[in-house]
């Protein structure tokens, strides 16, 4: 079987969420003997470098184009009326090689990994034979239109108005894929359901929940795991994005003051890439490090005594959590946070809503026995209920995959190199 995985983003290297997400499932295609094409818009040379990384790494055949500059595509899309989603992440040549993939190889399958890339499907001038023949997926992740709806309820004019345009347009395009692609998927459970309470007519529509995992091969606690004075608190993502500055912002102004006047030696560790301004503004506080991008996250999971994740705005599975988990660190998060997440609330997670709440959280965890306890929880939680493998399982079945065999080395297929157009 051979498929086509088309990406908003080279899924290259996995350090964060939906690059996380779609190279496992490259990887768990590649190691069940599936063929995999995979089709993204480059934005610069370090994606090209990633990209090539990627190929050599997973074996797979890769299908470039420059992504076009992003104000005259929101400009285009503006006019057009559709998302600026949409319009972002698409490229006129990148259609082209594309549509001639599809022609020459006949996928089994199409894989999309946004909703934003529908798009590059509908655009395929044979739609109708394509529909017939291709059994095509979607993997929303996330149910974007609700989160803009959450930036739009919280943002003033003239962005209130952007955002929720960019609501109603991402709704409409997850109505459109739903009925008309093979099968949708989102992270979890609790996005399933909620994309059926704003859609009713299309609950009977193949919808289904496909969660992420961990590798807890890397992400493990620990050596010695001992339980400190809970002087260091993390917090990791990448730090240009809203729902991570909103998280970092809120509980720096409404809980970090109080932490400090119990304990002055503490320390709030933000570890991420691309911090923005009002993010590294917070590293004049003695108290606060912003670190940027790091080579290796696993140290700083192991040097912090509590992980904190207070969303205000979140959609899906938060991976940062389940990192978190998995390190036998105890996690502090919102109910956002916490959403889609199978854990037991104040035995594997703790879950805090107000200011009030953290600081007495953090006050249970200063017993030894309470601390080790949940670690030790929220660790074989992760053991027990989310493997790549155990989570991935469901392709399987959307695919027409026979059942899992040991997995060998995956074999090498010729690149299709006259597909490729690298960045000048």
């Amino acid at each position: 079987m051979r498929i086509l995985v088309i990406s908003q983003r080279v899924p290259y290297p996995p350090n964060k969420g939906e690059k996380l997400r779609t190279y496992h499932q490259i990887q768990y295609l590649r190691d069940r003997g599936v063929i995999v094409d995979v089709a993204c818009p480059i934005a610069d040379e370090q994606e090209l470098r990633y990209a090539q990384m990627m190929q050599d790494k997973l074996h797979i055949n890769l299908i470039q184009a420059p992504l076009p500059n992003s104000l005259p595509a929101y400009a285009c899309a503006l006019l057009t009326g559709i998302s600026l989603s949409a319009g972002k992440f698409y490229s006129w040549e990148l259609q082209r090689l594309i549509n001639h993939a599809i022609e020459q190889q006949h996928y089994a399958a199409i894989v999309c990994s946004a909703s934003s890339l529908a798009q590059y499907v509908w655009r395929y001038p044979a739609i109708d034979t394509l529909t017939h023949n291709t059994t095509l997926l979607m993997d929303f992740m996330d149910l974007d239109s609700d989160k803009w709806q959450q930036y739009a309820q919280q943002a003033r004019q003239p962005m209130r108005w952007i955002y929720q345009r960019e609501a109603h347009k991402v709704q409409q395009l997850e109505q459109r894929i739903v009925t008309e692609f093979s099968a949708t998927f989102f992270i979890s459970d609790n996005e399933v359901d909620l994309f059926k309470a704003h859609n009713p007519a299309l609950s009977a529509r193949p919808i289904h929940a496909i969660g992420n995992g961990i590798d807890t091969e890397y992400f493990s606690p620990k050596p010695v795991a001992t339980q400190s004075l809970l002087h260091t608190y993390l917090f990791v993502g990448v730090m240009d994005y809203k729902p991570n500055i909103d998280a970092v912002m809120w509980f720096v102004e409404y809980v970090w003051p109080s932490i400090l006047r119990y304990s002055p030696q503490a320390s709030f560790v933000i570890a991420g890439m691309s911090p923005s301004k009002s993010i590294q503004d917070l590293a004049r506080q003695p108290s606060i490090q912003v670190t940027g991008f790091v080579e290796d996250i696993l140290p700083y999971f192991h040097q912090a005594d509590i992980f904190v994740a207070p969303f205000q705005i979140a959609r899906g599975v938060q991976n940062k959590v389940l990192q978190a988990m998995a390190c036998g660190l105890p996690v502090i998060t919102s109910s956002l946070g916490a959403e889609g997440i199978a854990a037991v609330h104040g035995s594997e997670l703790l879950i805090a809503d107000t200011a009030n709440d953290y600081l007495q959280l953090i006050d249970r965890l200063r017993c030894p026995q309470n601390y080790q306890a949940i670690a030790q929880a929220a660790t074989q939680r992760i053991v027990d209920d989310y493997s790549w493998d155990g989570q991935l399982k469901q392709l399987d079945e959307l695919l027409g995959l026979p059942g899992p065999t040991t997995p060998s080395e995956p074999a090498h297929h010729a690149p299709i190199s006259s597909y490729k157009r690298v960045l000048a």
